[in-house]
């Protein structure tokens, strides 16, 4: 690793530290000068850390117990709630084998089974809950194609097809759909624009589209299934602020918008489907700095956020995130190597969002049979109504009933048409209403029973013309009384017949329920027989029919 950007990750702190401050509010200047060896000369860094802006409102970060090992260059990885950070640059020695398990539950660090390879720049992902670890300096000037399996299950490692292409570290990194994409590198301090994938099935890498640009250095994180590759260095010591896209489905490479300010050894995360870009080294003094950074996807565009309390460089592989929380480790610091763990949760929005409100539904026009004159049973159904908040709703009903709350209330409705409204609110008063057309209607015909003519036996065959009253009870499920008449009287014999004696009308119907029949039969019959049909008519129109009969016997005992 050649320039500022690999310095910073080698070198401990020895030398000068210059304070000046304006004001107890506001610290305009801090400079450190880093006097150490880098291969086989002694080189000087000049560092500039800004001001920190205000922090975003809300925006929570935590600090917890310290990495055992101070470290800059160690790459992490979350497996459930563990953070691993594997080697790393410790003081004198370039690459170690060191293994420290963070335990987010209990704010604890152990150690684990070392790497077998010492290493520092590598870059990791975590597939199938094993870590993978590959690329990296394993000594001065000495680059490692590696690839080391961790299975925390046992505690123990293995080996993997070695990455190809030329010797690098500093690489970008993702797992997408169980496979692992790594992007750009630090090769001979010359940045690569080289894309390889490994499958850890087949245990084979491929190659796949280069990088728009090649970098080392560079953030990077896994969103909505594509591969952010952010910053990074492009040339010695000169921070780049693009932001370049990878989506594996279609093997194509496009840009995002750029960081607000360029930056290289950025850390970055993924929270709730949002982009975080941490710290790192600007492009203007090299300046380790504070900023904080929030990137949304679908408005592609960045925002600011709380800064962190200890600035690091080396934070492109010493951030990750877990349980909805990034967590930054280690790296390198004005002071030196860091052992700072720091954890940040991000508050999207302290003020409540703006009340939507909601959308009624009254369900879909009903048609009903009339069940009782009183009126008939028809269930409402608000439930299609919705709040787009997720609130609860209450309902109001109203038509000629009066009102009726709740989702599904059921109400009696008179024979007719009607328009019932129903309202929805919400907590915060926020309304909106619908209608539904409920029609009951009655097809269904009275019930006649109880009919009798009264007399129902004409005697003596007088030729007299005798009143005949008919007596009938019908119901009706919907009205609560039917119309009833007499619709037609016959005769089993013809008028004048042979043998009756007389002439002229024989039934004469004289209302509703009454008639005329003349007493009478043909000399050489049985008898007759007059037979009344009477109809019963509801309100709507519904209507059946029953016969009654009137016998003129031959004779008396007949």
């Amino acid at each position: 690793m050649k320039g500022t950007a690999s310095r910073l990750l080698r070198m401990p702190a020895v030398g000068l530290i210059e304070w000046k401050e304006r004001s107890r509010e506001k610290i305009k200047m801090k400079r450190l000068f880093i006097i150490g060896p880098v291969a086989s000369m002694l080189s000087v860094l000049f560092l500039t850390v800004s001001p920190l802006p205000a922090a975003a409102i809300g925006d929570v970060w935590e600090q917890k117990a310290p990495k055992p090992t101070p470290t800059a260059g160690a790459v992490v990885g979350a497996i459930g709630g563990n953070i691993h950070a594997i080697g790393g640059n410790i003081p004198n020695q370039e690459g170690s084998h060191t293994h420290e398990v963070y335990d987010t539950a209990t704010d604890t660090w152990s150690m684990r089974a070392p790497i077998p390879t010492p290493r520092s720049g590598a870059t990791a992902g975590v597939i199938n809950g094993r870590l993978y670890i590959v690329g990296g300096v394993n000594g001065p000037n000495s680059n490692t194609p590696a690839l080391e399996i961790y299975d925390p299950n046992i505690d123990d490692w293995s080996s993997g097809a070695p990455l190809p292409g030329p010797l690098r570290n500093s690489m970008a990194a993702g797992v997408i759909s169980g496979i692992l994409y790594v992007a750009g590198g630090d090769s001979g301090g010359n940045p690569l624009n080289l894309v390889y994938a490994y499958d850890p099935v087949q245990n084979v890498w491929t190659q796949k589209a280069s990088l728009l640009l090649a970098r080392r250095t560079a953030g990077f994180a896994v969103l909505g299934n594509r591969l952010y590759v952010v910053g990074g260095l492009q040339v010695c010591c000169a921070s780049k602020a693009e932001v370049q896209v990878y989506d594996p489905a279609s093997d194509i490479w496009s840009f995002a918008a750029p960081l607000p300010s360029a930056r290289n050894q950025i850390g970055v995360g993924v929270i709730d489907d949002k982009l975080y870009a941490v710290s790192g080294i600007n492009a203007v003094g090299n300046d380790v700095a504070p900023d904080v950074w929030e990137y949304d996807p679908q408005a592609d565009n960045w925002t600011v956020r709380a800064s962190i309390p200890t600035p690091r460089a080396g934070l492109n592989i010493g951030t990750t995130t877990t349980g909805g929380k990034l967590y930054v480790i280690a790296g390198s610091t004005a002071n030196g190597f860091s052992a700072a763990t720091e954890v940040y949760v991000p508050i999207t929005d302290t003020a409540p969002p703006d009340n939507q409100p909601p959308v009624a539904d009254a369900g879909p026009d009903q048609t009903v049979e009339c069940t009782a004159p009183g009126g008939t049973a028809v269930t409402l159904d608000g439930t299609g109504s919705e709040d787009p908040d997720g609130d609860p709703l209450t309902y109001l009903w109203t038509n000629s009933f009066g009102s009726a709350s709740g989702a599904t209330p059921t109400v009696l409705l008179p024979l007719g048409d009607h328009e019932v409204m129903l309202t929805v609110t919400d907590p915060s008063s926020a309304s909106d209403a619908d209608t539904l057309s409920v029609q009951v209607v009655d097809t269904a015909p009275p019930v006649i029973s109880n009919a009798a003519a009264s007399p129902s036996v004409l005697w003596p065959p007088n030729h007299r013309m005798v009143p005949v009253t008919v007596s009938v009870s019908a119901s009706d499920l919907c009205d609560s009384s039917s119309h009833c008449k007499i619709i037609s009287a016959t005769s089993s014999e013809p008028d004048n017949g042979i043998g009756d004696g007389t002439t002229g009308p024989e039934i004469v119907i004289t209302g509703d329920l009454t008639v005329q029949l003349r007493a009478e039969r043909s000399g050489g019959s049985n008898g007759r027989v007059y037979t009344l049909e009477i109809q019963c008519t509801d309100e709507s129109g519904n209507s059946s029919s029953q016969v009654v009969t009137v016998n003129v016997p031959h004779g008396r005992g007949n």
